[in-house]
Parts: C-alpha cells; sequence; structure tokens
C-alpha cells in the first residue's frame, strides 16, 4: 500500500483487488477506508470526529440525491454522533504530524464522486465538534436517541436528507445548521 503510487492507479487497483481476493477481505469494506483516505488527503487538518461526521453526511446525501449507498458500512449511534466503527478503530491514532495515506485514489462513478466533493466543499471547514453539534441538532439523532437505537437504518439517514431539495442545497444545509450552532452556542461568549 505504501507503495502504490509508484504503479499506475489502475495497476494498484487491480494489485490491489487481487491482494484482497486471496486474504479474503470484502472489498466493499474498503470504499469507506479509501473515501477517508482521501478526505484526509485533501483535507489535512481533518480530525478522526470530524471524518466520522462528514462520512455521514456523504453518506446522507449519496442516499438522498443518487438513490444508493455510498458505502455500505452501517451507521451506528456512540456518544458524539453517527460513527462508522470500521473507520473509528482505522484513522482513531491519526494525528496531524504522523499521517501516512494508502492512497487517496477514489474508485467510485463520476456522480458519486461529485457528490463527495460537494459534501467536503460544504462541511469539511468545520470542526469535529462543530460537525458533532450539526447532528444533535439533526430531527434524525433526537428519532435514534430517543428509540435507543444502536445502529442508524438508511432509511432513517434518507429521511433527514430529504429535507434538502436539491443537490445545490447541501451548502445551505450546512450554512444553516452552522447558523443554528452559533446562535445556540456560540452567542453565550
Amino acid at each position: 500500500m505504501k507503495n502504490g503510487k509508484l504503479i499506475s492507479s489502475l495497476a494498484f487497483k487491480k494489485s490491489k483487488e487481487r491482494c484482497e481476493e486471496i486474504l479474503g477481505i470484502d472489498n466493499n469494506d474498503r470504499t469507506i477506508i479509501d473515501i477517508g483516505n482521501y478526505i484526509m488527503s485533501k483535507y489535512d487538518e481533518t480530525t478522526p470526529l470530524a471524518l466520522q461526521k462528514l462520512l455521514y453526511y456523504i453518506q446522507m446525501f449519496g442516499l438522498t440525491f443518487l438513490g444508493r449507498p455510498i458505502f455500505n458500512n452501517q451507521c451506528k449511534r456512540w456518544d458524539y454522533g453517527p460513527v462508522y466503527s470500521e473507520v473509528y478503530f482505522e484513522f482513531k491514532n491519526i494525528r496531524f504530524e504522523s499521517r501516512i495515506h494508502e492512497s487517496s485514489e477514489l474508485y467510485v462513478d463520476y456522480e458519486a464522486k461529485r457528490l463527495i466533493d460537494s459534501v467536503l466543499k460544504a462541511f469539511a471547514c468545520y470542526s469535529g465538534n462543530t460537525l458533532s453539534y450539526f447532528t444533535y441538532c439533526e430531527d434524525l439523532w433526537k428519532k435514534a436517541s430517543e428509540q435507543g437505537l444502536e445502529v442508524i437504518s438508511r432509511e432513517l439517514i434518507r429521511e433527514q436528507g430529504n429535507k434538502i431539495n436539491n443537490f445545490e442545497d447541501i451548502s445551505l444545509y450546512s450554512e444553516s445548521t452552522f447558523n443554528k450552532y452559533k446562535n445556540n452556542c456560540l452567542g453565550d461568549l
């Protein structure tokens, strides 16, 4: 993985897929890790907490606007908001000064890449704590907490995303949620 950039991206992809097949690793499990690496390579100051929330928003808007999940992993309800445990364990010890990315290549279709980049443009500017607050403000989080859900279903995630009318409103959603945060939390400073 460390030397993946020494060969073409196609050769790297084929080699990686074959190794995963030999080792019995489900390739679908890697998509979320690849997206995590992509995010970390594009936004150097992304913390593991922020990464979790960015993945949640990527999945939410994928379900909403593309009608399908971007990755196949389950979203779990943890204390600081939605979490994908595979990503938590992969990235939990990452520090700014010691970042090593397996690959910053994304092997997703054009529409998924466009959506991922749009979500990152709208949300990656916020800290992990701010993004956690964003998720706490959502009806989805309140419903999942009231019902004591450990796993947040894709249907609930899609319901939350359905409150946005079109793809271009992703930035408006992040801005309006930040304004709620600013008015409720920062106004007391």
